[in-house]
């Protein structure tokens, strides 16, 4: 009974012992925390829905062009970056900069390997393809994009988005 008094004042606060016992509970917790909630993949779909949002941007600025002019710029040295095909058609109609893949991208279109937006069109129709970092249902597969059966992107079944002109 000593040892809780000090001069006859009781002794207030914690030991060092009860400190790192609720630092280690509390690390555990957080830990167990993080590995659910798993921000890898949660920072990948925030990437996959920066890149859905830009092909809506392009594809916004492709049809405003299409309404002055009624044809897309065309692509005829096939599958090119945004970019490289769209910077000058696209420069009087788009404000700032087109977009560019949040890991930037490659200079040749692979709907398995390289990230970016890439571009196609014969103009009257066109296609924008990007590829996702997860597999999710927010997302238009290419092999489901009837423009991509024409230019060549149908075998993309995973991870790629792809939007066309409007018919």
């Amino acid at each position: 009974m000593d040892n809780l008094f000090l001069n006859g004042r009781k002794i207030k606060g914690f030991s060092l012992v009860e400190i790192m016992i609720v630092m280690a509970v509390v690390g555990i917790l957080s830990g167990l925390v993080i590995t659910v909630i798993n921000p890898a993949q949660l920072r990948a779909r925030s990437r996959d829905a920066i890149r859905v949002a830009d092909l809506k941007k392009i594809q916004t600025a492709l049809e405003l062009r299409f309404a002055d002019f009624r044809n897309y710029p065309a692509t005829p040295a096939g599958w090119m970056t945004v970019p490289a095909a769209l910077a000058a058609p696209l420069s009087s109609y788009y404000s700032g900069t087109l977009p560019v893949d949040p890991n930037g991208f490659s200079a040749t279109f692979s709907c398995t390997n390289n990230f970016g937006y890439y571009y196609r069109s014969g103009g009257s129709n066109y296609v924008l393809v990007a590829k996702m970092e997860t597999t999710s249902v927010d997302y238009v597969p290419c092999n489901k994009v009837s423009n991509c059966t024409t230019y060549g992107c149908s075998s993309c079944t995973t991870n790629c988005h792809a939007v066309q002109n409007p018919f």
